[in-house]
C-alpha cells in the first residue's frame, strides 16, 4: 500500500483524477467568447461560465474546505470577472490565469475574514463524478479513500503549496496557466509543485 501511495502522489496523472472534466477545445473557443463578452454579449460570458465554473469551484473548494463557501466564492469570482472583462488584455497573462487570479483574490479575502486555516475538503464535493464509469466499485472506493487522505494532508501544507496543488490537480490548469495565475515563472511553479508533492508524500507517510 505504501508503494501504491507513493506512486499515486508522485505521478501527476494519478492526481489528475481529481480534476474537473476538461474541455479539449477550450483554447480554441475562449478568444472569440472573450471578445464577444467584452462587447457586452451576456450569452458569450455565459458560455465562459459554463467552461470554467467547475474548475474554479473545485480549485476554491480545495482551498477553503467548505462546499457552501466555495459556491459563494466561485459566484463572486464570476461576478467580478464579468465586471472587469472589459479591462482584460491578451498582452498580459492568459485568460485562465486572469480568471484564477480573481479567484485567488476572493479566497484571500475569505480567509482574512475567517482568520483561520481551512478544514480539509471533502472528496465527495470535489469529485462528485468519481464513481461514474466501468471501474470496479471496490477499486474506486479504495481510490476515493486515498484521495480523501490527500485532501486531509494538503490542509497541513503551506499556503503556496496548497495553491499550486489546487490549481494543477483540482482546477486542471497547465503549468503555464498555473504560473500565470500565481504570477511566477513556469520553472518556479514546477519547483513549487515538486516541493509540494514531496511535502504531501511525507505527510502521508507520517500518517501510516
Amino acid at each position: 500500500m505504501l508503494t501504491d501511495r507513493k506512486r499515486y502522489l508522485l505521478d501527476p496523472p494519478a492526481l489528475s483524477d481529481l480534476t474537473a472534466p476538461g474541455c479539449q477545445d477550450r483554447a480554441a473557443v475562449i478568444p472569440g467568447l472573450v471578445t464577444e463578452a467584452q462587447r457586452g454579449d451576456r450569452e458569450s460570458f455565459g458560455r465562459i461560465f459554463d467552461l470554467y465554473h467547475l474548475p474554479v469551484y473545485r480549485y476554491v473548494l480545495a482551498r477553503v474546505g467548505s462546499a457552501a463557501d466555495a459556491e459563494d466564492i466561485a459566484a463572486e469570482t464570476f461576478v467580478a470577472a464579468f465586471g472587469a472583462i472589459g479591462r482584460f488584455r491578451w498582452q498580459g497573462p492568459p485568460f485562465e490565469a486572469w480568471l484564477f487570479r480573481i479567484a485567488r483574490s476572493k479566497i484571500a479575502d475569505h480567509q482574512r475574514r475567517l482568520h483561520r486555516r481551512p478544514p480539509p475538503a471533502n472528496i465527495d464535493a470535489c469529485a462528485p463524478d468519481l464513481l461514474v464509469g466501468d471501474e470496479d466499485v471496490a477499486n474506486q472506493v479504495v481510490r476515493r479513500d486515498e484521495q480523501q487522505r490527500v485532501l486531509g494532508a494538503m490542509s497541513h501544507l503551506s499556503n503556496d503549496q496548497r495553491d499550486v496543488l489546487a490549481l494543477r490537480f483540482f482546477a486542471g490548469l497547465s503549468l503555464e496557466e498555473a504560473a500565470g495565475a500565481l504570477g511566477r515563472s513556469p520553472a518556479a511553479v514546477k519547483q513549487l509543485q515538486f516541493r509540494a508533492v514531496t511535502a504531501l508524500r511525507r505527510r502521508m507517510e507520517v500518517k501510516q
